[in-house]
């Protein structure tokens, strides 16, 4: 949905902002949660966590859903490319190999 300054006064949609955050933060959390639990079915190697693959697969299946709704598919893989390279990052330390 997009928006005008005419539409809606700053602080409400500041007010929405707010309660975006608080709904992406419990989903980055259970992805978090998912990520961990699959690294423990990964094998013990670097190449088998970072499993670029997958993470070419994600990154293109997240840019067309930000297509498909009007979104910013650079932005969107920017993000995702953080969230996976932190979470990556989290299985390797699960696994002992950081």
């Amino acid at each position: 949905m997009r928006y005008t300054v005419n539409t809606k006064s700053l602080e409400s949609l500041r007010k929405e902002i707010d309660e975006l955050d608080e709904k992406l933060v419990v989903l980055l959390t259970q992805r978090m949660n998912v990520a961990l639990a699959i690294a423990d079915l990964k094998d013990n190697s670097i190449s088998s966590v970072q499993a670029k693959h997958r993470v070419k697969k994600v990154l293109d299946r997240v840019a067309k859903i930000a297509s498909n709704n009007n979104g910013n598919e650079q932005f969107v893989r920017k993000i995702y490319s953080v969230i996976i390279e932190e979470l990556t990052t989290l299985q390797l330390m699960k696994k002992g190999l950081m």
